[in-house]
């Protein structure tokens, strides 16, 4: 998998409570928060709340909300399956991926944002593109193609992800002002089902068709290359 090298601290601290404080236990209690309670929750006094230690101990593992901010990006893209399989040709190997990010998506929907928005051109997500273009090259990519195969992809990943989570973070907020569920929740949980059946389906046939037709203009054409100016990875 994919190494979280954001994720890095300084010597541990100790909570009030004797728990063993670092940098990573900031950024799983910062993401545990945010899945609890949302983005808007996110700021180090809340985190240092959770960790029941003075916000100024944050400091001195991370610097600031931005650089916890990354540490989740991190923590999330550890739960995406980016191990390389031998000889599963490139295409597989991002259907696999995908499937298990929008497994993690749906984990953490008021997280996900994170994920999208993080800067591409700076770790973790940078050290992330990296690895997977020498994953995907071995499985007979052109390197040349990456870049065409990476925009049309995150285009729709980012979108159709973005979207489903954020259905279910308005529905978890409604549930939150409405109070307990009404009666009748078998049914809804049926319907839940269905919906989650079908977007699951859409979600895995749209990824199918965008390679079958990368893969066809791949055979047929030549693209030039992105200007080198543009190249993120």
């Amino acid at each position: 998998m994919v190494s979280t090298s954001a994720v890095r601290s300084a010597s541990p601290s100790e909570s009030r409570r004797g728990q063993r404080v670092d940098r990573s236990t900031i950024a799983r209690a910062a993401l545990a928060l945010v899945d609890r309670d949302g983005l808007e929750a996110l700021s180090m006094r809340r985190v240092a709340a959770e960790l029941d230690i003075d916000p100024m101990t944050l400091y001195r593992h991370v610097p600031n909300r931005d650089g916890m901010i990354g540490d989740i990006v991190g923590l999330l893209l550890a739960e995406i399956d980016a191990d390389e399989r031998p000889d599963e040709p490139w295409d597989q190997t991002l259907l696999r991926l995908h499937r298990s990010e929008r497994e993690m998506a749906l984990r953490h929907p008021h997280a996900y944002a994170l994920l999208v928005l993080a800067p591409r051109d700076e770790e973790p997500a940078l050290g992330f593109a990296r690895r997977l273009k020498e994953i995907l090259t071995r499985g007979g990519l052109p390197e040349e193609r990456f870049l065409d195969v990476w925009l049309v992809d995150a285009s729709f990943i980012n979108g159709f992800l973005l979207l489903e989570t954020a259905t279910l973070t308005r529905a978890s907020h409604g549930e939150a002002r409405a109070g307990a569920p009404a009666e009748g929740g078998d049914a809804c949980d049926l319907a839940d089902g269905l919906a989650e059946t079908v977007a699951g389906e859409a979600f895995l046939r749209g990824l199918t068709l965008i390679y079958a037709g990368l893969k066809e203009t791949f055979a047929r054409t030549e693209l030039s290359p992105l200007p080198r100016r543009n190249r993120p990875v």
